[in-house]
């Protein structure tokens, strides 16, 4: 590996046996000092010799340089090199080819026939799932009284848990009066209680037949001072933020071009967008309370 140091050093990069590196500063370096692209008198002496610290450090150069020696013994300097920057252009062309026919078939893979069929249909769904998300969010709620014995208080963290979902509660009279009224504000086409209403400011008294008592009752809640919370790390909190990336799926079917940060964005969707969009549907058999509600 030491015998090759100067030809990576050509390169521009310390010796590896990464071929991918090699290639990366190769093709960067020979695209700059391409006489096609660089008309500068010293462009294609340093074209032909990064090829040739390709070749060397990639073991090309010692399987061919000996049979082109000798059919180019009797050429004038001149002559050689000549033939050495038309062979570099061709190597580099060839290269070139090969990638790009390498490209066209990855992405005819994923971005053709049946695969690109199912992304299509998948991104649809998410949106008009997400457009539901949405008017769920801006539509009035169903308010609910939620009595102390049906959610679990957690006083050192801060939040009370209704159905598996976590609330924060920012005031702490909240503790220090005994847990007053809570209405819970459920959404019309998932059933979800998106968020909380509890009482703040003011001492209410539990004791049966009074009318703090009655303020459990749902006319009663608007009489009090209200905060509302929503549910820690739900769909509705994260508004609108998962809202717009649960769009990115479509906006790169009619986008699509053949552009490697594109296919990043393809397997984002795939792998992220994708299963939190299912995750979403069947958590809290929010796809059933839907076709109910659309019967």
């Amino acid at each position: 590996m030491s015998k090759l140091k100067p030809y990576f050093d050509v390169l521009g990069i310390p010796p590896t046996e990464n071929r991918a590196q090699i290639k990366k500063a190769y093709r960067k370096l020979a695209f700059q000092y391409h006489p096609d692209y660089n008309d500068s008198p010293e462009a294609e002496a340093e074209f032909v010799r990064i090829h040739e610290a390709y070749e060397i450090v990639t073991g090309i150069r010692t399987a061919t340089s000996r049979s082109r020696q000798k059919a180019s013994a009797a050429k004038t300097e001149e002559e050689l090199f000549r033939e050495k920057m038309e062979y570099a252009r061709a190597q580099y062309e060839r290269m070139n080819e090969r990638d790009k026919a390498r490209d066209e078939a990855y992405f005819k893979k994923y971005f053709e026939g049946w695969r690109w069929a199912v992304f299509k249909w998948i991104a649809v769904y998410a949106v008009i799932f997400n457009c539901f998300i949405i008017a769920d969010f801006f539509i009035p709620s169903e308010e609910i009284t939620i009595e102390p014995h049906e959610f679990v208080p957690d006083y050192w963290a801060g939040v009370i848990h209704i159905d598996n979902n976590r609330f924060a509660i920012e005031h702490y009279e909240f503790w220090e009066i005994g847990y007053p009224g809570v209405r819970g504000n459920r959404t019309f086409f998932f059933d979800d209680i998106k968020s909380i209403s509890y009482v703040v400011g003011g001492t209410p008294n539990f004791k049966e037949g009074s009318p703090s008592y009655r303020m459990r009752e749902n006319a009663s809640f608007d009489q009090y001072n209200l905060h509302t919370s929503y549910c820690d790390l739900s769909i509705y909190s994260a508004f609108p933020y998962m809202n717009v990336v649960m769009c990115i799926p479509l906006a790169l079917v009619f986008l699509k071009r053949k552009a490697f940060w594109l296919n990043i964005v393809r397997l984002l969707s795939v792998y992220v967008i994708f299963s939190y969009t299912v995750a979403v549907t069947l958590g809290n058999y929010r796809i059933l309370h839907l076709l109910q509600i659309l019967d």
